[in-house]
This record gives C-alpha cells, sequence and structure tokens, in this order.
C-alpha cells in the first residue's frame, strides 16, 4: 500500500509536480525516503497520480487553452473521422489545420516554470524554493498576486 509513501495534492513539492508532468516519470510521486527500496506497480503509481490529478481539477481547474485544445483536437478527430467514412478527402486539410490550432493553444500557454516562480518569490518578498512549497501553496501564492494585480 502507498498510503503515506506517496505525495498527495497538499504535500506535493511544485519542483515534483512540474517534473513528473515534463517526464511522465511516476515514481517522483513517492516520498523519500520511502522510495529507497521500494518496489512500486506502474498501476499503483498511475492511480496516484490520477488521484492527485482530480484533486488539481476539481480545485484549480483547467486552463483556457487547455480546453481550446481539446476543443479543436475534437473538432480535428471528427473531420478525420468523416473524411475516411464518407470518403472526403479535402476534409482531411480541414483537420490537419484544426490539428495544428490545437497545438498552436498549448504553444500560447505563457511563461516558462522558472519565469513563473521567479514573478512569484518576486511578488511575496522572499525566494520560493521549489523543493519545499508545495502545489497548493505555490497556487495560493499566485492567486494572492493576481488578486493584488487586479
Amino acid at each position: 500500500m502507498l498510503q503515506g509513501k506517496c505525495f498527495t495534492l497538499d504535500n506535493l513539492p511544485i519542483w515534483v509536480f512540474k517534473k513528473v508532468i515534463e517526464t511522465k516519470e511516476r515514481h517522483h510521486l513517492i516520498r523519500l525516503p520511502s522510495r529507497i527500496g521500494l518496489k512500486v506497480s506502474d498501476k499503483r503509481l498511475e492511480d496516484c497520480w490520477r488521484s492527485i490529478m482530480s484533486d488539481f481539477i476539481k480545485e484549480y481547474g483547467v486552463s483556457d487553452s487547455y480546453k481550446r485544445y481539446k476543443n479543436e483536437m475534437c473538432i480535428a478527430l471528427d473531420m478525420w473521422y468523416r473524411a475516411h467514412a464518407e470518403g472526403q478527402k479535402h476534409l482531411s486539410a480541414i483537420a490537419q489545420l484544426h490539428q495544428l490550432q490545437a497545438m498552436q493553444a498549448l504553444s500560447l500557454e505563457g511563461d516558462s516554470f522558472e519565469d513563473t516562480l521567479a514573478s512569484v518569490s518576486k511578488g511575496m518578498g522572499f525566494r520560493v524554493d521549489p523543493m519545499q512549497v508545495t502545489v497548493k501553496e505555490f497556487y495560493s501564492y499566485s492567486k494572492i498576486l493576481t488578486q493584488d494585480v487586479g
């Protein structure tokens, strides 16, 4: 059982969160020193990650750029299907355009993690240590700063 050995959204350092998203290596979700010598199945790690992401989405929602991405990909898949099922080859070109628009929606996401981290640190008046600050704390800091600006 991973209970207590795996991070949750409440205690997951923002750096580990970023690392798992970038590398898709779920073993980072096991808390040290528990990770040393511990054999955990990929399914259990995936369950842990799903739980974290489910909590994250409940707490913070989904970004507009991700919604645009999903919408454009759904349109593209519909066009691909219609192009092949109905034999309308011109729909393949339209599907490619929607796929390109979907990828552009993700690429317009904004600042890099390091830029965001620096902005939050500057705004809070102290260095935010990504190895110590949890995902919840980081997003709370970001929320405070955006409320101060708005």
